[in-house]
């Protein structure tokens, strides 16, 4: 077994602590039409925080990329299917029957099914990466026909189409038009695809990757600067006015995220216990915080109304979301049926890990 790349322990907890304050800032009244100060930052703030779910795309192919140099073992599939579709399954019934009980048994399945099925729910992630488990295993075979460029560019334009025809193309007048272009369109896996090649060649080239990253550390800072600018300017002046991360501003923008924040990463002698440890529940986090988010946080808020202000209700809110599941997760870990529930917690591993200047490996001609 390889040793763990550091960094993808502090980007997943970054990750999954970004999509935390999204969802405590999407409860609170912050928007870009206020005329408090406040408000208008966290509403830019929450934008310029949606690279959260893509950098679960390149965190899961990179994992799978660096892990599995040759092939992917035999129990591959099964293992995911266990600890990562079947509690997306199981929640996915859970929400719908915390959201639909007044409306009886037919309006819980109907939901149900839509989660299951289409993605209806905030677990539409999981539903993303599988579709990658598939292609992960179909390109593999073919890898050696593509240069690591072409292919990269090739995705890039792939995302951008995609992203861009749903962007700036009306609905078409067909039925469920509006829940295609808004909610369905997110599920495929070319509105993706990008974050996929680019975490699959920084995996299996892991030390070319750094390599590369130091060369253009300069360039990345710029692009994520500019691209930062381009997500308010482009809201500002209401080019794009939906708030996902399926925007080509957006796109770009994590795009640079991911790379500088890698970069950053690999600086990092040590990282961080807090950070392995979120990282190490950072699935079960994902799965549990809304529903703890409108049950507890409510009400703690409603029992002191002194946090019912809007920086109190946002840290109420993100702590209830980060601190509240890990419990949870904890205790349902200790019975055989919890990790199918709400997910296996990583293994842990030492908090003073570094970041190895050995090679674990000799790269392929090919390079990053």
């Amino acid at each position: 077994m390889k040793n763990k790349a550091p960094e993808i322990t502090i980007l997943r907890s970054i990750a999954c602590l970004s999509v935390l304050l999204i969802h405590s800032i999407t409860k609170n009244p912050a928007n870009f039409e206020s005329e408090s100060i406040l408000e208008l930052f966290l509403a830019y703030f929450q934008l310029l925080l949606m690279y959260g779910t893509p950098m679960f795309v390149f965190i899961s192919e990179f994992v799978i990329a660096y892990n599995y140099q040759n092939k992917l073992p035999n129990n591959f599939m099964l293992k995911r299917v266990k600890f990562i579709l079947l509690p997306f399954i199981f929640m996915g019934i859970f929400y719908a029957i915390t959201s639909n009980y007044e409306d009886g048994l037919h309006s819980i399945l109907v939901q149900a099914t839509r989660n299951v099925v289409l993605g209806d729910y905030h677990g539409y992630f999981i539903l993303i990466i599988f579709q990658f488990y598939f292609l992960h295993m179909i390109f593999k075979k073919v890898e050696n026909h593509f240069s690591p460029k072409t292919v990269i560019l090739s995705s890039l334009f792939i995302n951008f189409i995609y992203l861009g025809f749903f962007n700036f193309i009306e609905p078409f007048d067909i039925p469920s038009a509006d829940y295609i272009w808004y909610r369905y369109s997110w599920i495929p896996f070319p509105g993706w695809i990008a974050y996929f090649f680019i975490g699959y060649y920084a995996g299996t080239h892991y030390e070319s990757f750094k390599s590369w990253l130091m060369q253009y550390s300069k360039q990345i800072v710029y692009s994520w600067v500019l691209t930062g600018m381009m997500i308010i300017l482009f809201q500002k002046f209401n080019i794009i006015t939906d708030i996902s991360s399926k925007r080509i501003d957006i796109f770009l923008f994590t795009i640079s995220t991911i790379l500088l924040f890698f970069y950053i990463a690999s600086k990092i002698k040590h990282v961080p216990r807090f950070l392995i440890f979120v990282s190490r529940y950072s699935f079960g986090i994902y799965l549990l915080h809304p529903f703890l988010l409108d049950t507890i946080s409510s009400t703690i808020q409603t029992k002191i109304p002194q946090l019912s202000t809007i920086l109190g209700a946002l840290f109420t809110d993100f702590f209830v979301a980060l601190l509240i599941p890990i419990p949870i997760i904890y205790l349902l870990n200790k019975f055989k049926l919890g990790p199918y529930i709400v997910g296996k917690v990583a293994p842990s591993f030492k908090s003073n890990l570094k970041v190895s200047n050995e090679k674990v490996y000799t790269p392929s001609q090919k390079s990053f």
